[in-house]
């Protein structure tokens, strides 16, 4: 027996900006509605069989029912009280992750169901088939009834129970519940016809497979959430809000408006200086920071920078959705069609990398003043393990160009990387043609970044967008990308044998009527859904490649594309099997970035869990030729704060 369950709430508290762990652990959330369903899988299965959907939503109809959980409220009953008491069952949802942490009467569900029971969720179904995952895209998408969210505006969002329960006297509550049934209806039937279309997925429902197993480890990271210090964050926002207020003042003052109203500081500038801005991002302002003369525009442009409000967001971020000093939920499984997590809430990701320096945590209870600058370049350092603790930060070293070469079986490259050689720098010699040994900083970073960019079938236009962006002008972006191809002709072959296994459907990839699939070495499955091959005519050749539609978005794909989604399909199982494997033997992995884990531990024992993070990591999996081990190297680093 299955239990479809969906929670409607109310809250004082905004979901979007605090996030689920924050909003239903705070004492203004409360659950009002429940709604259930009771199936048996194979019985529903059977029934929708050739029906149509009026049919089978009738027939969930009657199996739902809404509860009015509020009027429980301050009792001694628990959620588990309303499920069925005489038979065991499992759970489905749509992002269990709401419904399992969901408290009532001071009980998370999570911690009182029985430990066996299995817990579906539509959403991470949907995700893994890269399907729209939103209930109301996959709805439409399966022609089911879709739900109408101006109700949940008025009976959920912004309102204290006190304004809540008002509201029920109302003629609107009826459709509210209604609402609420829906969107249980809507959760099942998705359910079944995502187990009717994929055999595959109804076949592994009760397997205990690694995925199964990485999604319980990914949700224990997000449990421990990502350590804080609370007052460093609002030591530097009050100093960003004083340094705002006074560059309002200044702006004000000497040029008629404030330093957030960009469109002015556009016009304002392009009608005095012969240098014209497209925008006032910092891009545009930095360039005309180091271009003009204007004395008096640069400041402006300082003045826009300096009251730049990314940095007082992220800080923000950072105190709406931590509770006791940690921020839980902010990472997102198998977000992306490869499979790799994404984050949410302070995004750790997208924080500058190495620029943070300790003085300025050092200075920080001191400071009278500081510049928006110096608190986005020490974001990270905001991240801080408690007293007595300390981050052990682990990285796969070159991890996409190794395994792009491992998959390539580029046997002469990959021998030159067991020896110690640097590709970067040998590859950065060829285009400069210079000499290996006088190969500058700048010169191997130029390299990195084309083999990153050429590895998955770049050209030279592509390529000279992004040396641009780098401040990188002088670069010829052919004789780059020839030279990678020369040096790198076995990847080059890799994206014509992907694209012409994609059309044929052989090899790793496997051909449907209405989608395309392909096999990674850990078992698990990639989905291009409705493929239709394109041809466009480029003068002396004929470009192919694939457009996908998942229903929501649309795509193109080519070799070096399917090529790419290969290699970090590989790259995110290993970092799974790895997040995994460390979570197991109790290291307490809390955060996770690209092909990099973070655990925390105490200062006495920062040394047997560095060896023992760098062993979970470097340990190839069964699917992993073990001739090929070394490649799968680590770089360590300890440290109170998240630095790299």
């Amino acid at each position: 027996m299955v239990v479809a369950i969906d929670f409607e709430t109310v809250s004082t508290k905004s979901l979007k900006d605090c996030g689920s762990y924050c909003y239903l652990s705070s004492p203004d959330t409360y659950i009002t509605l429940m709604s259930l369903c009771e199936f048996d899988i194979s019985e529903a299965l059977n029934f929708i069989k050739d029906k149509s959907y009026d049919v089978v939503e009738e027939y969930l109809f009657c199996k739902t029912q809404v509860l009015e959980l509020y009027k429980d409220i301050g009792t001694d009953r628990i959620l588990t009280d309303y499920f069925p008491q005489d038979q065991r069952y499992d759970l489905l949802a749509h992002n269990r992750d709401f419904e399992l942490h969901a408290s009532f009467n001071g009980h998370r569900l999570k911690d009182i169901l029985p430990k066996d029971t299995k817990v579906f969720d539509t959403m991470l179904m949907a995700r893994r088939l890269a399907l729209p995952n939103s209930l109301d895209t996959l709805s439409g998408l399966f022609g089911v009834h879709k739900k109408d969210t101006r109700l949940l505006n008025k009976f959920s969002i912004g309102l204290t129970l006190e304004e809540f329960l008002d509201k029920t006297n109302t003629p609107e509550y009826e459709k509210f519940k209604e609402y609420c049934k829906y969107d249980t209806i809507s959760t099942v039937n998705i359910f079944l016809n995502l187990l009717w279309k994929y055999p595959r997925v109804q076949s592994s429902l009760y397997s205990d497979d690694i995925e199964s197993m990485i999604l319980e480890a990914s949700d224990r990271v997000n449990d421990r959430g990502i350590p804080i210090d609370v007052n460093e964050v609002r030591k530097a926002k009050a100093l960003l809000k004083d340094l705002q207020e006074k560059n309002s003042k200044i702006c004000q003052a000497r040029f008629g408006f404030a330093p957030t109203q960009v469109l002015k500081i556009k016009e304002y500038i392009n009608e005095r200086s012969p240098i014209k801005i497209e925008s006032s991002d910092k891009k545009a302002l930095t360039e005309f920071i180091e271009n003009s003369t204007d004395e008096n525009l640069k400041e402006l442009a300082r003045l826009r920078l300096q009251t730049s409000s990314s940095s007082t967001k992220k800080l923000d971020k950072m105190l709406h959705s931590e509770v006791n000093g940690r921020v839980r939920g902010a990472f997102q499984y198998y977000k992306a069609r490869t499979g790799r997590w994404s984050a949410t809430l302070i995004q750790p990701q997208n924080m500058p990398r190495g620029h943070q320096e300790e003085s300025f945590f050092e200075s920080l209870p001191y400071m009278n003043e500081t510049t928006e600058l110096d608190v986005k370049n020490n974001l990270r350092g905001f991240i801080k393990a408690p007293e007595g603790h300390t981050f052990i930060i682990a990285d796969y070293r070159q991890i996409e160009f190794r395994l792009l070469l491992y998959v390539a079986r580029d046997d002469e490259n990959i021998q030159k990387i067991k020896e110690g050689a640097d590709l970067y720098k040998e590859l950065a010699s060829s285009i400069y043609n210079v000499p290996l040994d006088q190969v500058t900083k700048d010169q191997r970073q130029l390299g990195k970044i084309v083999t990153l960019g050429a590895g998955y079938g770049l050209g030279s236009i592509g390529l000279e967008k992004i040396l641009k962006a780098y401040g990188l002008t002088d670069v010829d972006s052919k004789k780059a990308i020839d030279e990678f191809r020369k040096k790198y002709w076995k990847v080059k072959d890799l994206w014509s044998l992907f694209d012409q296994m994609s059309i044929d459907g052989v090899g790793i990839f496997i051909k449907y009527p209405d989608r395309l699939e392909m096999n990674l070495p850990s078992g698990r499955r990639l989905y291009y859904h409705h493929p239709e091959r394109v041809l466009e005519d480029m003068g002396d050749w004929i470009k192919t490649s694939y457009k996908f539609n998942n229903g929501e978005d649309t795509e193109y794909f080519y070799g070096g594309k399917f090529v790419e989604n290969y290699i970090q399909g590989v790259a995110r199982d290993l970092l799974g099997l790895a997040i995994l494997r460390a979570d197991k033997i109790g290291l307490c992995p809390i955060l996770h970035v690209h092909d990099e884990i973070v655990i925390e531990t105490t200062k006495r024992k920062t040394e047997f869990s560095g060896k023992a993070l760098a062993l979970c990591m470097k340990k190839p999996p069964q699917w992993f030729d073990r001739k090929y081990d070394f490649l799968l190297d680590v770089e360590l680093a300890e440290n109170e704060r998240y630095t790299k």
